[in-house]
């Protein structure tokens, strides 16, 4: 895509640039001299993009900017209708946004499926996310609200917290603490990124199991393999993924013990 292909967003602190096929392929946050979070205009999609568009790839693109401001409506038209979406970025808070809104005046597939932050970039924060609720004190049982963390002395990675509430680029997540156990529930997961995160399990240390579901039987414990990740991220009932922690203290003295166990059983052996 041409540079002149490009619109221009602002909140006046930052910019981000909107390509013509709904895609965000630029965007430092929170200030323009900050990393870019999106930098697909320099690289591939994969070096991070958030795209929004019809699945028709034949779809007739218009659009212009509202009256004297910097609000965006791409206006897509289909063989099964018209969809408009509307980007800006309000003039800022406390926190950086951008606001995507899209209106179907008649019913046109939308892609969903292009994640709004790189794959790499979110299995690294949900590794420290874990490894900082592992380093958390003890509390209470039940469901754990994102200021509740933060007494705990928890550091929540930006991708995980979003106006005083836990989330995640995708929708809702939710924590709950039970006995030693961690639930981290993560709602609205596209296919590939269910995928992704069911295989990211595998290297971080202080999962124990990963579903796709709240009910114990969908419950698969680490390591998975790509096959079973495959199967259990197509047959999604209820669009959660669900990570469960494990005792790593626990988890680690049963392995050292066991460990011992095994070297004095070979100096058994050896000896006799």
């Amino acid at each position: 895509m041409k540079i002149e292909d490009y619109a221009f967003l602002s909140d006046t602190q930052t910019a981000a640039l909107v390509g013509q096929n709904g895609s965000v392929d630029w965007l430092c946050f929170p200030r323009f001299d900050s990393a870019s979070c999106f930098a697909a205009l320099i690289g591939e999609p994969k070096n991070g993009r958030w795209l929004i568009a019809p699945s028709d790839d034949s779809a007739t693109v218009t659009r212009k900017y509202r009256g004297y401001t910097l609000i965006l409506e791409t206006t897509f038209e289909t063989k099964d209708g018209a969809v408009r979406l509307i980007d800006f970025m309000p003039p800022r808070g406390t926190n950086p946004d951008i606001v995507r809104i899209i209106a179907a005046e008649a019913r046109a597939p939308i892609d969903r499926s292009s994640p709004p932050v790189p794959i790499d970039q979110l299995r690294a924060q949900l590794a420290e996310f874990i490894g900082a609720l592992e380093k958390a004190p003890a509390s209470a049982e039940g469901r754990i609200t994102l200021p509740a963390l933060r007494q705990l002395g928890v550091a929540v990675p930006g991708e995980f917290a979003k106006n005083g509430e836990l989330t995640w680029p995708w929708g809702e997540a939710t924590l709950t603490r039970s006995g030693r156990e961690w639930i981290l529930d993560l709602y609205s997961a596209p296919k590939e990124v269910c995928r992704a995160i069911q295989l990211a399990a595998n290297q971080i240390p202080a999962i124990g199991r990963i579903a796709t579901s709240h009910s114990a039987k969908d419950e698969l414990v680490i390591p998975v393999s790509a096959e079973r990740a495959e199967a259990a991220c197509s047959n999604k009932e209820s669009g959660v993924i669900r990570i469960i922690t494990t005792d790593t203290s626990i988890t680690r003295l049963a392995r050292d013990k066991l460990a011992a166990a095994w070297r004095r059983l070979k100096r058994t052996l050896r000896d006799n």
